[in-house]
């Protein structure tokens, strides 16, 4: 459908970006009313929620509704927005902690121009997010997959004077943006075709797994998982913004729209589910390794999203919805932990939990901290013991897949005891007690750890299309789920009991982002190489590039598409001997040309070459364009006769082998000329179709009886024009170089 007014899923996307430069702008930000800035992704989601009160053309029985705008219309590209089933709850997880994050910012940050950066880039970051989940078309989902790649990197780089948030952000960005033109270039190659088992195209397998490929690095997986770590050093409400329902996310849920029209790729669901196990791990572990809060939850992240990309790998629908359900939960816990994480920084000016202690004066942040942590854990009655439960139902017949989950997920639960209860120790002799949290800082996170106690009471939120086999609940009795739930909490206690032995193994030297650094140096370096030897200032190996490129893609033009059969039979060549001689003449100045070393014989043979396309012209009919072929070669004769002698002198030979790649071009591009010709015109030298339509229309629609006047005045006119357009910046050009010539100062020295 096509609306005439901008529908409601248009204005909550044009409000949420619209306000980001009021904030920027207004001064908002650096008054006390800056709390108003949270009314925007609420109101955003108002207006999606009752949509189907606004706009009667929704199908409510479905719950879908949808809108489409003309974007390009001569191409077919328009700008569709939808909300069908599931992606609802992630448009409300969005909007919702969004809302959280600009009020833990206010505190976090304090109004002034810090709050005012902030807040104007994470509503754009925001608005691109919601746009992701709107998306309606594919063209739409890229434009906001980039978008969420530049305004993520953005608000990582806006501590400007910090060098390591600048290559944090540098190297996001890299890494996130090439995902995204791996994104297009998949989505391009699958376009529209059905797959079908046995019956699927190359382009369209090789499309799947860059959407694969995209997906991996936008949500961190091994081994473009060294990232987001480091995205680690921008302030504590973009990480926990980034980490909890956002950017991170985006390559989840792409594997989650992905996977039901890809799952016949041959090897596309195994892979997915095995690069999210190696992820799950390798997070899960490194978790434990370091002593920094945010490091710690950064890691913990990167083992959540393995989690869910190998439940996006088992390709089923029950699978796709437990993968919604532990989405919701590490959305709750994980922003709940890293707001609180954060309000220990900002208030201690530490996160290492080996320092941290005499938290027990903080009762506010103790118990937002403990009931997070009992969703993290996966204990009962909490979002996070029914995600777990609901995955241990559904590998329990897959223990290859069910064992290093529950051990990730085990040494998951170890990290937010961690968390949690490091900052609990009694203080030590002499220490002095720390001074309180301030409770704008916390009880936003409250906010969600409380939620995530109360999701599971609330099944038809979470799951908007009920299947079966996956039920939401917050205890599903004594089975074989709450076995597998009792060893989980007991490797749980033991790698808690074990992670400062953890942490004093030596970390190896090479890691990913040492790996990525050195490949970006690398390729700095061969990019400088092959600049310096293509772009060296001569002339002729440019040429000699130019044409050596234009020979490759004929070449490969070519062998994609060979050309038909030509009948040399049909070319006349009766009456054309003296045309045949005078490009035999020529084909002989052009060899004297080559092989003449002095510079007046040159200029004189390539003057003669010019002379016999004059002839060719005349012959054919066009004597007005050999007079200009003439007048054109004289004059560039007399030039070069004119500045002969201050040429500069030629460059040394040695014995003709410098020639030899130009000989090898020259004759590769003639032969690729004269193919091209021959093919061109296998009717000989009857008239083509282009030439007749020239004689039919010159005087019927230009009104001129010269064809070659009408030619370049109409019918060319747009090529004439970019000529004396070049003849203009060459005239330029020589004026220039004219008033830059060497001039002399006071003491006689020549200057510029």
């Amino acid at each position: 459908m096509n609306y005439g007014l901008i529908g409601p899923l248009a204005l909550s996307l044009l409000l949420v970006f619209g306000a980001a430069p009021l904030v920027r702008y207004s001064g908002v930000a650096r008054s006390r009313v800056w709390p108003l800035v949270a009314t925007v992704p609420i109101a955003s989601w108002i207006l999606i929620q009752f949509a189907g009160q606004i706009n009667p053309a929704i199908n409510r029985s479905t719950n879908f509704f949808s809108e489409e705008y003309v974007w390009v219309s001569e191409l077919g590209i328009s700008v569709s927005l939808a909300t069908p089933g599931v992606p609802g709850i992630f448009v409300s997880l969005v909007l919702g902690i969004g809302a959280l994050i600009v009020l833990y910012a206010g505190a976090y940050f304090k109004p002034g121009k810090s709050l005012e950066d902030h807040l104007s880039w994470l509503l754009v970051f925001m608005g691109a997010m919601l746009g992701i989940f709107l998306a309606g078309d594919k063209i739409t989902l890229f434009v906001f997959w980039e978008l969420t790649s530049i305004s993520s990197a953005v608000l990582i780089a806006l501590k400007k004077d910090n060098p390591e948030a600048i290559r944090s952000s540098r190297q996001a960005l890299i890494v996130t943006g090439s995902g995204g033109l791996a994104l297009l270039a998949g989505l391009i190659l699958v376009g529209e075709h059905h797959m079908h088992p046995g019956d699927m195209p190359v382009q369209a397998i090789i499309g799947a797994y860059l959407i694969l490929l995209a997906a991996a690095t936008k949500s961190a997986q091994v081994p473009f998982h060294f990232w987001l770590p480091g995205a680690m050093v921008a302030p504590t409400p973009v990480s926990a913004y980034l980490h909890s329902a956002t950017m991170v996310k985006a390559g989840v849920y792409l594997m989650f729209l992905q996977i039901p029209f890809l799952y016949p790729v041959p090897g596309l669901l195994q892979t997915t589910t095995y690069l999210g196990l190696a992820t799950a791990l390798w997070g899960a572990y490194w978790s434990l390794r370091h002593t920094d809060l945010k490091a710690i939850l950064a890691a913990s992240t990167i083992g959540s999203l393995g989690v869910m990309f190998a439940l996006a790998g088992l390709g089923k629908l029950e699978a796709l919805q437990v993968l919604v359900v532990f989405f919701v939960a590490h959305a709750l816990y994980k922003g709940a932990l890293f707001m609180l994480a954060g309000a220990v920084d900002v208030s201690w000016g530490t996160r290492n939990v080996n320092e941290l202690s005499g938290m027990k004066s903080q009762p506010l942040w103790w118990v937002a901290a403990g009931l997070a942590s009992i969703s993290a854990i996966g204990l009962p009655v909490s979002i996070g013991f029914t995600a777990k439960d609901l995955i241990y139902h559904k590998l329990e017949n897959q223990p290859e897949l069910l064992l290093p989950l529950l051990v990730a997920l085990a040494m998951m639960g170890a990290m937010a005891v961690v968390v949690t209860l490091s900052p609990l120790r009694a203080l030590a002799s002499g220490e002095k007690e720390r001074g309180r949290i301030s409770p704008g800082l916390i009880w936003p996170a409250l906010v969600l750890a409380v939620l995530g106690l109360g999701a599971p009471f609330f099944p038809g939120v979470i799951q908007r299309v009920p299947s079966p086999e996956v039920e939401i609940a917050p205890w599903y009795g004594f089975g074989s789920a709450f076995i597998l739930s009792l060893v989980t909490w007991g490797l749980a206690a033991a790698f808690f009991w074990f992670a400062p032995r953890l942490r004093s193994i030596p970390m190896p030297r090479v890691s990913g982002a040492t790996l990525f650094q050195t490949c970006l140096t690398r390729i700095s370096r061969t990019c400088t190489t092959i600049i310096s030897q293509l772009q060296s200032g001569e002339l002729r190996r440019y040429a000699l590039v130019t044409w050596v490129g234009v020979l490759a893609l004929a070449g490969v033009s070519l062998w994609m598409y060979p050309p038909g059969k030509a009948n040399p039979h049909d070319f006349n060549f009766s009456g054309r001997s003296i045309e045949i001689i005078v490009l035999g003449l020529m084909m002989a100045a052009a060899v004297g040309v080559i092989g003449t070393r002095g510079r007046l014989p040159t200029i004189v043979i390539s003057g003669f070459i010019g002379l016999g396309v004059a002839f060719i012209f005349l012959a054919n009919g066009a004597p007005d364009l050999a007079m200009t072929q003439i007048v054109v070669e004289t004059l560039t004769v007399l030039l070069f006769v004119f500045v002969f002698y201050r040429l500069p002198r030629p460059l040394s030979r040695n014995k003709g082998a410098w020639r030899r790649p130009d000989m090898y071009v020259a004759i590769g591009v003639g032969t690729l000329m004269g193919a091209a010709t021959y093919w061109s015109q296998p009717g000989g030298a009857s008239m083509s179709n282009v030439s007749r339509a020239y004689g039919e229309l010159a005087y019927a629609e230009a009104h001129g009886r010269n064809i070659v006047n009408v030619i370049l005045v109409d019918f060319r006119a747009l090529d004439t024009l970019g000529e004396i357009t070049v003849l203009a910046i060459a005239a330029i050009g020589v004026a220039a170089l004219i008033k830059l010539r060497p001039r002399k100062d006071e003491a006689g020295k020549e200057r510029i």
